[in-house]
């Protein structure tokens, strides 16, 4: 008989700060600020994405004469146009995409100056979940039960951040379902 068990727990409000901080980097360094890997992106949509776009808004649209594009609708038009507005759009996704601004100030997750580190929520996911793993459970048996003590003995005390559930928590565990353990 399968165990069932919500979806926001004590570990997973800890780890929504450093996993969004995370996830972001990511993001920030593997893509947004590499030109290479920009330029790569950009070839890839001009090979599909776009040229796909613009064939099938070319189809649609030239016969059609539209006033909407006073000097006609042209593949090639429709091509440059996504091409040139492209640089744009990284330059928006590089600034909103910044761990700090996205974590702290949009999803409200991280408070402001805040460092996430996962050990901070060790405690936590060993008390929900590592601790029964064969892989954890010799960590996990070394961590203090009190949170203060385990605090001190993963030498996180001075910098970790203690949360607590907020409304949209419970917002969203109303709308989702329970799910099955593995």
């Amino acid at each position: 008989m399968p165990f069932s068990a919500k979806n926001i727990t004590d570990a997973v409000v800890c780890l929504e700060c450093t996993a969004c901080m995370t996830v972001t980097n990511v993001i920030q360094h593997g893509f947004l600020l590499d030109p290479t890997v920009v330029a790569n992106v950009l070839s890839f949509l001009r090979s599909s994405l776009f040229h796909n776009t613009c064939a099938e808004l070319c189809l649609v649209w030239q016969p059609l004469n539209l006033t909407l594009f006073p000097n006609g609708f042209t593949y090639d038009g429709c091509m440059n146009y996504l091409t040139d507005i492209y640089p744009n759009v990284i330059a928006i996704a590089t600034e909103i995409l910044r761990p700090e601004r996205f974590c702290s100030l949009e999803l409200k997750w991280c408070e402001l100056n805040e460092t996430p580190n996962i050990l901070h929520c060790l405690r936590e996911l060993c008390v929900e979940s590592l601790g029964a793993t064969p892989q954890a459970e010799w960590l996990c048996a070394l961590i203090p039960d009190t949170p203060a003590v385990a605090d001190q003995f993963l030498n996180v005390q001075a910098t970790k951040r203690y949360k607590s559930r907020k409304p949209y928590h419970d917002k969203y565990e109303l709308t989702s379902t329970e799910h099955d353990e593995l």
